[in-house]
């Protein structure tokens, strides 16, 4: 769990260095997605925010909706993706209970 934490948040990027925001948004979903499939054990490689069992953090599906929604919109913004990347980080810390 600690090393899915710790790959998950070197994974989550830097907004002040990647600049697009739909490109960030995507490298978020996938590290999101990559950490949930192996907290709680299930196949996220198709699955949509809304297929995720309940049993996953609410508010990390939460963050995956508003990244899937940046990642298909005309012209994304990067600050909104940049507040989501602060809110998974923390929620990823929490899951994994890691100390900052």
């Amino acid at each position: 769990l600690e090393t899915s934490g710790r790959k998950a948040l070197a994974e989550l990027g830097d907004p002040e260095r990647d600049a697009d925001a739909r490109a960030f948004a995507g490298a978020m979903r996938l590290a999101l997605l990559e950490f949930v499939a192996g907290v709680w054990g299930i196949d996220t490689s198709s699955a949509t925010p809304a297929e995720l069992p309940a049993a996953v953090d609410g508010e990390l599906v939460r963050v995956l909706e508003a990244l899937e929604l940046a990642r298909f919109a005309k012209r994304p913004r990067l600050e909104p993706v940049a507040e989501l990347a602060s809110v998974a980080r923390e929620r990823v810390r929490n899951v994994a209970n890691l100390r900052v």
